[in-house]
């Protein structure tokens, strides 16, 4: 979308008079209708920064699409181009690079930020965004804007999402940040993240607005409307509102389904999932006989990805890596290798663990490439990828621990970051946020870091350790805007989750855990909404799964059938 001279359409009204033969013999001919203009493919405004924030409509789009552009406050002087058009311009990036994040949880490494969505094979663009600065600002946060559609343009109960496309690394990524949202006709609003926004001069932004496949919901009901977009009608109906769920009642406000791993009544593995709005499990998914599982991940199709070992007379004797389609009840494929961990990314790219080095499988394979080697001496405690791909392990070699950054398929170190773990301690839980800041959990003997979260920004080497005042970090959730979701362990009667702003600047929320629950949280998600998802019983022999509405501090769904001690949990269905 980038910026287009305003092209001047000009009409003229021509009428044609004809004269007959004699004077009572004239005819006049009505006049010709005038030239109706095609509709406006793309429309363009020039903004230019302001202190505070400002908002500007553009030129109809289409035959009767407008949209309203709000631009936060820029520091410095310039001005934005802006652009709309209701595709995608060829020259950007496609949405089938899209870095939306599937998070997950649980025994192994948690991290990343929210949810997931249903990927699919198409992409649906029904409005895109363009917006480039003449030169160097901050916003004070991301653009938002409301766009009312051309009746007909977007069915009704299509499911939609909004896509944001950055690159001051080089690389423009497109990344998730709100949605699944269920259009119901009239305006589509999106509010932006309150998060700060370095702009580089020239450098190309945008939002979308897309559907995935043909936006029809999958095997689940319709989602909710997530706080960073909704769908407001234009008309107001006379309907029955809708009830606020009842603190305790079985209504699930997540609007992305989860995997939970864990063991049953007889101590075998399972594996259950349940979907966005469902009250408890549904599908059970087969794992391998004779294994078991150590932990899970999911890539941005809801595929998910188990990594387990096979044990004989208390040895291990084999592991592997198993996929298992999104909405299927078996693994598809078998990776022969592994060590405990397993991340994906977003595009179905598997990393692990093996013989002291890491090493990763492409998207449908289970051929195991090694470009570091097919043995190391690392010790690997936790593994994570972003939405763009990167890779991030905390490894130790020769006592000392480090948070490593790789590129995609392992190709190159981005950075190594020295963790404070100190003698005797660990690093053993990663997250990261929509932003790319990085968030480590450390467990110490030392005075200085015992019971700590590492925060790493964006391209820095330098660890910022904030302590905690009691308990250990167990897992990192993240919201559309940043905020951070700290599942607190080993607090006593103050378990649950500490909700901060972004790099953990203030505590503003504390949901304590059941009182009946003997078990420790092990693992968090947070989906586009805010709604959380927590898994405890660590250091017990039983736990549960709870589902949080947004803002609530009490569970609206508390389950546990076939699942007696929760182990794992996985955005995505």
């Amino acid at each position: 979308m980038r910026a287009a001279s305003p092209v001047a359409l000009a009409f003229a009204l021509i009428t044609l008079a004809f004269t007959g033969c004699g004077p009572a013999s004239t005819a006049v001919v009505p006049p010709s209708p005038a030239p109706t203009a095609a509709p406006a493919t793309s429309v363009t405004a020039t903004v230019p920064f302001a202190t505070t924030a400002s908002t500007t409509t553009l030129p109809t789009l289409g035959r009767a699409t407008v949209a309203a552009v709000t631009i936060p406050a820029a520091t410095g002087s310039g001005t934005f181009a802006l652009s709309a058009s209701k595709s995608l311009p060829a020259d950007l990036p496609t949405l089938q690079s899209l870095a939306r994040r599937v998070d997950t949880a649980g025994a192994r490494s948690p991290g990343s930020q929210t949810r997931g969505t249903r990927a699919a094979g198409t992409y649906t663009t029904y409005f895109a965004l363009e917006f480039v600065p003449s030169a160097a600002t901050t916003l004070s946060g991301v653009p938002s804007f409301s766009v009312t559609f051309d009746a007909g343009d977007i069915p009704n109960g299509t499911v939609l999402y909004v896509a944001y496309l950055t690159g001051n690394n080089g690389s423009p990524t497109w990344t998730t940040v709100a949605g699944p949202t269920t259009y119901t006709g009239g305006a589509f609003t999106f509010t932006g993240a309150t998060t700060a926004q370095p702009l580089n001069s020239g450098q190309r932004y945008g939002l979308v607005v897309y559907a995935i496949g043909s936006g029809s919901p999958v095997g689940a009901p319709s989602a909710s409307p997530s706080p960073g977009a909704t769908s407001t009608p234009t008309s107001t109906p006379t309907t029955t509102p809708t009830p606020t769920p009842t603190p305790g009642a079985a209504t699930n406000p997540a609007s992305i389904g989860a995997y939970v791993l864990g063991v049953d009544a007889n101590n075998a593995p399972v594996l259950r999932a349940i979907a966005p709005g469902a009250a408890d499990y549904g599908r059970t998914i087969a794992l391998p006989a004779g294994f078991s599982p150590t932990a899970i991940d999911t890539d941005a199709a809801g595929n998910a990805y188990v990594a387990s070992f096979a044990t004989v007379s208390g040895g291990k004797t084999g592991t592997r890596i198993d996929r298992y389609p999104s909405g299927g009840t078996s693994s598809s494929a078998s990776i022969p290798d592994g060590s405990g961990l397993v991340a994906a990314a977003p595009d179905g790219t598997v990393y692990f663990p093996s013989n002291g080095t890491l090493k990763y499988a492409a998207p449908n394979s289970t051929a195991v490439l090694a470009p570091l080697g097919a043995s190391g001496t690392a010790n690997y405690t936790a593994l994570r990828t972003d939405g763009n791909g990167n890779v991030y392990a905390v490894q130790s070699v020769n006592n000392t621990t480090s948070l490593v950054q790789y590129t995609p398929q392992l190709a190159s170190v981005t950075r190594t970051i020295a963790l404070p773990v100190g003698s005797g301690g660990a690093a053993r839980r990663i997250g990261i946020d929509g932003t790319g800041t990085v968030y480590v959990a450390i467990s110490s003997q030392s005075a200085q870091v015992r019971n700590s979260i590492a925060v790493i920004a964006v391209g820095s080497t330098t660890p910022t350790v904030v302590s905690l005042t009691s308990g250990n970090a167990a897992d990192f959730g993240f919201d559309a805007s940043n905020n951070v979701y700290v599942a607190l362990a080993q607090t006593g009667s103050s378990d649950g989750v500490s909700v901060y702003t972004p790099n953990l600047a203030s505590l503003t929320r504390s949901i304590l855990k059941p009182a009946s629950d003997g078990g420790q949280p092990s693992g968090i998600r947070v989906d586009a909404k805010g709604a959380i998802y927590l898994i405890t019983g660590f250091g017990y022999s039983s736990g549960a799964l709870y589902i949080y509405a947004p803002g609530a501090s009490t569970a609206q769904v508390t389950t546990m059938t076939g699942i007696t001690l929760p182990t794992g949990l996985a955005l995505g269905f």
